[in-house]
């Protein structure tokens, strides 16, 4: 028999990052499409076509901090943070991507469809 608390707990599907872009360029700002660029090129850099097809969603984007919240599966959250360290410049200037928070309940009130 199951105790109460198996009962009571789904499977995670999916977690949510919150990412900063820092852009060390007197041109290029940190914007939405900049960030995924940058993501999808790491991701193709390491892991190659599959890692540029990774599901990822991009809920909230603030362009005065660089920081954004991302939503993905679960399985892919560690292939996301790996390329994500490996992210050393964007269009010929320096840039970093840095992971700050990584939480399956990060954006609790947002409703997405599955």
């Amino acid at each position: 028999m199951k105790d109460w608390k198996s009962r009571c707990q789904r499977p995670v599907k999916h977690t949510f990052m919150r990412l900063c872009l820092h852009l060390n360029s007197r041109i290029l700002r940190p914007t939405k499409d900049a960030l995924l660029l940058v993501l999808e090129e790491a991701l193709t850099n390491l892991y190659g076509l599959v890692g540029g097809a990774l599901l990822i969603d991009l809920i909230d984007f603030n362009v005065e901090t660089g920081i954004a919240t991302l939503r993905c599966r679960k399985s892919d959250e560690r292939l996301i943070w790996a390329a994500a360290a490996f992210v050393t410049k964007f269009n010929d200037a320096p840039c970093q991507l840095k992971v700050l928070e990584v939480s399956p309940t990060l954006v609790p009130h947002v409703e997405l469809d599955e």
